[in-house]
């Protein structure tokens, strides 16, 4: 891997040792993926869903059985 030198990674996802903490979320969302349940995340802008979603699909990648995954970004500007 290539490495890093600034570690405020604003933009995109590295790797889990650049993701910051929520343990507690991650462990969550994939004990849910596991039993079949659906998530749902809601906050304000910039809080970090998006990192959050990739480490999830990184994570998954590797502890799981294999299995195809889907990200799509879907972004609404609000008109003024």
């Amino acid at each position: 891997m290539e490495q890093i030198f600034n570690p405020f990674i604003v933009k995109g996802y590295v790797s889990e040792e650049y993701f910051c903490d929520c343990k507690k979320e991650t462990q969550m969302i994939l004990d849910n993926i596991k039993s079949g349940s659906d998530s749902t995340m809601i906050s304000p802008r910039k809080i970090g869903k998006t990192g959050l979603i990739l480490h999830i699909l990184d994570r998954i990648n590797h502890t799981l059985p294999p299995f195809d995954t889907l990200y799509v970004d879907i972004f609404f500007g609000l008109e003024s």
